[in-house]
């Protein structure tokens, strides 16, 4: 069976996530748009503009993120010609004591370009500890 486009997307979101484990800034880097515009605002510090400055964002963010579990859930996704958007519930939590968690809320534009979908733009906020629930989408399963 054929992978749908929002299929590809979750796919293309889920590699993005797959690197925060291990704190690999290349494997995140490789699913992002080389493109200069392409932007990444996190949840402290100024928004990184341009590939070189996401990159530099990774290192800085992976290297305060040592100790801490990460998590992530997907709660919205949608293709809308020529982007899609995945919105995600995400939770680091420091390993040891307390075990503290925080809660953010993370926004994910993809473009679709020679090499698959790429990331362009990624907004993560904090979120308070209330509960945070997928969005119902009739007949979508996402």
């Amino acid at each position: 069976m054929t992978p749908t486009i929002l299929d590809q997307v979750l796919e293309a979101n889920a590699a993005y996530y797959a690197a925060f484990g291990p704190r690999d800034v290349a494997m995140a880097m490789r699913c992002w748009s080389t493109h200069d515009d392409t932007l990444c605002i996190g949840p402290m510090g100024s928004p990184a503009l341009g590939y070189e400055a996401i990159e530099r964002f990774h290192h800085e963010s992976f290297a305060v993120m040592e100790g801490t579990r990460f998590a992530v859930e997907v709660l919205h996704a949608r293709y809308d010609d020529p982007l899609a958007t995945v919105t995600c519930a995400e939770w680091i939590t420091k390993e040891g004591g307390a075990g503290e968690t925080h809660h953010l809320m993370a926004t994910n534009v993809f473009i679709l370009e020679d090499v698959g979908w790429r990331l362009i733009h990624h907004h993560v906020s904090w979120r308070s500890a209330a509960g945070v629930h997928p969005v119902e989408l009739a007949g979508r399963g996402v």
